[in-house]
């Protein structure tokens, strides 16, 4: 009786057998729940102990140093049919990479033109451009602001085209639901919206329109010989960019356009903080790749040195290009910032 223990679970004084039944109902309920905890508890101390078993590996190196590249090589090898259910999320991203390229493209034509116009006093080249480049280029501005509406969208509120001239998305956001959500939105709209449609029920908004009818202007401009001597004379080879694929075309800019596995892992999208990617193996293995993002402003906060923890494997990777620079900082050459990276990952504890 003088059990303090036994007191609190003592059954009030003159208890109703309603009372009771309540009271017996929710000591049930508060087992039950317990057990839950327990078993839960249980469970991912065996994930737990699963994922301390299996093979970690952490890629490392500068922004666009190619490691979500290789991150869609293991993809492929340890799950062919990976990409299967997001092939309209790679679509789209493929047709922002072309897109991007035709801007690059579009900006040295305008750069070009400014110099060569009859107002400008510089002595007048044999490769100048003509009427001719500059109209072809107003034809395909439309696919710059195509850019910026999917950009606005994907990266609500986000967005600042002049801080980030290129697409950016926060690992582990949510960014392909996103994507995915706003492509479905462009290809079909419900009805009772005001936007103008085409006859087989797509948004002239959508992306494969607007390349499929500025296909022949997009492979007009990068195929015309005077373009290719200007960025010769520049120094620029488009080539080497991340998700170039002009050469491309007349395969990705058409309506009925699907992409292959070549052109995702080619694909690219601009990644910053961490993912983890699990892969799981024929024979029952379990991989776990951690892909962080190698941009100068997350370097200070190190957000990656946690996974230096139990990995078993470090890849870093750099850019085999001499005369690249970082976009972050066009005084700084690529390799060099590479080498530098490399020397502080190795001297810290």
């Amino acid at each position: 009786q003088d059990d303090a223990w036994s007191n609190i679970f003592k059954p009030p004084p003159n208890e109703t057998a309603e009372e009771k039944c309540e009271r017996i109902a929710h000591q049930q309920e508060a087992q039950r729940v317990s057990q839950d905890i327990d078993e839960g508890i249980l469970e991912s101390k065996k994930l737990l102990d699963k994922k301390k078993k299996a093979i970690k590996v952490l890629l490392l190196g500068q922004a666009e140093s190619g490691k979500s590249t290789m991150l869609q090589n293991f993809q492929l090898a340890f799950c062919p049919t990976y990409f299967h259910g997001e092939a309209l999320i790679w679509k789209t991203i493929i047709q922002l990479n072309l897109i991007g390229s035709v801007k690059k493209l579009l900006s040295i034509v305008e750069d070009e033109l400014e110099i060569s116009g009859p107002r400008s006093r510089s002595p007048t080249r044999s490769t100048s451009l003509s009427d001719h480049h500059r109209r072809t280029q107003m034809r395909l501005l439309p696919l710059l602001s195509m850019e910026t509406n999917l950009t606005c969208q994907l990266l609500p509120g986000h967005y600042d085209p002049l801080r980030t001239p290129e697409i950016c998305v926060r690992a582990g956001s949510g960014w392909k639901t996103v994507l995915e959500k706003v492509t479905l939105e462009q290809r079909v709209h419900p009805t009772g919206q005001h936007r103008p449609m085409m006859s087989d029920g797509r948004s002239k908004d959508d992306p494969t329109l607007v390349l499929a009818a500025s296909k022949n202007d997009i492979i007009s401009l990068w195929e015309d010989e005077i373009v290719r001597e200007v960025l010769k004379r520049r120094g620029v080879r488009l080539e080497d960019s991340p998700g170039f694929s002009l050469t491309d075309t007349a395969r990705i800019a058409t309506i009925d356009y699907e992409p292959t596995e070549a052109d995702i892992v080619r694909a690219r999208l601009r990644t910053f903080g961490v993912e983890e990617h699990r892969f799981l193996q024929d024979n029952g293995s379990e991989w776990y790749i951690y892909d962080v993002g190698g941009s100068r402003s997350m370097r200070p906060h190190w957000q990656w040195v946690p996974y230096f923890d139990d990995v078993q494997a470090i890849i870093f990777l750099a850019p085999l290009s001499f005369n690249q620079v970082l976009e972050e900082d066009r005084q700084v050459n690529r390799l060099e910032d590479s080498i530098y990276l490399w020397k502080e990952v190795c001297s810290r504890p």
